[in-house]
């Protein structure tokens, strides 16, 4: 069973202040420039994929991380403040390639995709720092982040802690999260935590608590709220059918719907959107659900065709849709895929009609 004994003493130069601040809180300031931790932390016995090392401020969780990990631990990188976020990756790597690993972690907005870094907001900015660390790592060694959600709201914090972890399980890679917020243990499942406060490893899969989504039938001028996270055109066509998703009582998702021209009875997705701080944990696909479920037991149906990757890929799983056309390389432009769109050459493109 690994023991970690690790001691880190922080020189400081004795100076007339330091000596002043000790007499007046009669103590020796310089007996506390050295900490010292011995800890068992048992994670070379049997297989795991999350790992969480929390604990407050100052309890020892960097030291211990870096000790233990080495050059796995990603604390910070460097952006460009001219150039999109898809330049600052590995150039090795291929676009594609990139484009998967930020829908994975829920940065599913391809707008956002070509700005610069500093721009973006501070739940994308920590997603997009997620998929690089994720990226950069070896396959071989662990992805350590330092500072884990520090400095984002405590919904994307919990969010992003899911998306975080669904990846990593799905990649087969080991991820350790080190941070001082304990809200974020259930939602990223860890299969073992150290606990810095009270210096004590445990080894259990805790289970993330239920996300409860309800699906409302909403008027348009909801739309705003969503429409510049929309990959295509913001426009709202006026004869639309339009749905909102809410988890906990706030907007999440947005799904508008027209009648399919020259087919009676059928619906098709008109507009499709999930806010960024929701996305990676399902709630689109379960939003679509919903509403496909609504359209048959109005003895509808509904169809949705799509080049966006993180729906493709989602709906392609989902036994509830069956994929009626694939196009891997897209069509001609003026070409008709699906119902009511337009091809375009060169992009994947993708039919679905939800089977219920």
């Amino acid at each position: 069973m690994p023991t970690i004994d690790l001691v880190v003493s922080i020189p400081v130069k004795r100076s007339f202040r330091v000596d002043q601040c000790a007499s007046i809180f009669d103590v020796d300031v310089m007996d506390k420039m050295s900490h010292r931790w011995q800890l068992e932390l048992p994670i070379d016995d049997d297989d795991w994929s999350i790992g969480l090392i929390i604990g407050p401020s100052g309890s020892g969780k960097s030291s211990v991380a870096r000790h233990v990990f080495g050059k796995c631990v990603f604390e910070d990188f460097r952006w460009s403040k001219t150039q999109s976020i898809l330049d600052d990756f590995p150039k090795d790597v291929e676009t594609k390639e990139i484009i998967q690993t930020l829908t994975s972690v829920g940065f599913s907005s391809p707008p956002s995709w070509v700005k610069p870094f500093h721009v973006l907001s501070t739940g994308e900015k920590f997603r997009v720092s997620m998929a690089r660390a994720i990226m950069e790592s070896k396959d071989e060694e662990c992805c350590v982040v330092d500072e884990f959600t520090s400095v984002v709201d405590r919904i994307v914090a919990k969010i992003g802690s899911v998306a975080v972890a669904k990846t990593m399980r799905r990649k087969k890679r080991r991820f350790v999260a080190v941070s001082c917020h304990y809200d974020i243990a259930r939602w990223l499942e860890p299969d073992w935590v150290l606990d810095m406060k009270t210096q004590r490893f445990t080894r259990r899969r805790l289970r993330r608590p239920e996300i409860r989504l309800k699906v409302y039938r909403c008027e348009r001028g909801l739309w705003p709220m969503f429409e510049r996270y929309h990959y295509l055109s913001a426009k709202l066509h006026r004869a639309s059918e339009t749905y909102v998703g809410c988890v906990d009582g706030q907007e999440t998702s947005f799904v508008a719907l027209l009648s399919s021209c020259g087919h009676k009875g059928r619906k098709r997705v008109h507009r499709f959107v999930v806010l960024p701080d929701y996305q990676g944990v399902g709630i689109g696909r379960a939003t679509l659900n919903a509403v496909g479920s609504l359209c048959i037991d109005r003895k509808l149906k509904l169809g949705i065709v799509s080049s966006h990757p993180a729906v493709i890929h989602g709906l392609g799983r989902d036994g509830h849709w069956k994929c009626t056309t694939y196009h891997k390389n897209g069509t001609r432009p003026h070409s008709k895929i699906g119902k009511g769109m337009n091809g375009r050459f060169g992009t994947k493109m993708a039919s679905f009609d939800f089977i219920g």
